[in-house]
């Protein structure tokens, strides 16, 4: 969730951009052992208890903690049901719950860009 980055974010008037906001878990560098968040347990049973779709809560997640997501899809029903995340909220037990899950892992490091003196990762 990256509090000081979102705060600092926040305080200087820059919208905070969620990219990849359920974890990308297709993407082409995660290994077999990491995390596919929204297979997360927390994940699954919020969104069972709301009947709606893991994607969706973690959708909302970011929305309702001030964050832009920006999902990818092609597929005509999962674009639908990111709109969807629209229509609903999360209790606040729910948002402590997700907030929770924040495991300070960086799904996209960048990693190339190590080098430069721009880099704005830490690790």
């Amino acid at each position: 969730m990256q509090p000081e980055l979102f705060d600092y974010c926040k305080s200087n008037d820059i919208a905070l951009v969620a990219y990849a906001p359920v974890g990308s878990p297709g993407r082409w560098n995660k290994t077999k052992d990491e995390l596919v968040l929204s297979q997360d347990p927390v994940v699954g049973d919020i969104s069972k208890r709301l009947g709606k779709s893991p994607s969706q809560v973690l959708l909302r997640f970011m929305i309702q903690r001030g964050r832009i997501p920006i999902p990818r899809s092609t597929n005509p029903v999962h674009i639908k049901e990111n709109f969807e995340a629209l229509e609903f909220e999360l209790s606040r037990a729910d948002l402590s719950e997700l907030d929770g899950l924040d495991r300070h892992h960086r799904f996209f490091d960048f990693a190339p860009l190590r080098t430069s003196p721009q880099y704005p990762f830490e690790k």
